[in-house]
């Protein structure tokens, strides 16, 4: 008599493929150039949205620049962990670009 788990096993098996039907080098898609160009168009203002919709009031107040393949944070917050959450949220709408994080910490 077969157990429980050998019966799931055997229906997982019958679902595996037994062979991948294409590489998968080559089922990545190839990344479009003119895709590439509107995403440095826009990546500036995404990331002011993005910040301007932050809870942490002092985040909406940042400075967004994009110039030479970099992207720049810039203004003033009040701690260490908002710093940090700007460029988060940077880093995570744009990681194909350098981000430079040039906001200082302090009360003005």
């Amino acid at each position: 008599m077969t157990s429980q788990n050998e019966i799931c096993l055997a229906r997982v098996r019958r679902k595996l493929p037994t062979r991948l039907s294409a590489p998968l080098a080559k089922t990545r898609r190839k990344e479009d150039p003119r895709m590439i160009s509107s995403n440095v168009k826009d990546v500036r203002s995404r990331i002011r949205t993005a910040l301007g919709a932050s809870p942490l009031f002092p985040l909406r107040q940042l400075q967004v620049e994009f110039f030479d393949n970099r992207i720049v944070l810039a203004g003033r917050v009040e701690n260490f962990y908002q710093k940090q959450m700007a460029q988060e949220v940077a880093r995570s709408i744009s990681p194909e670009f350098e981000l430079i994080n040039s906001v200082e910490v302090g009360r003005s």
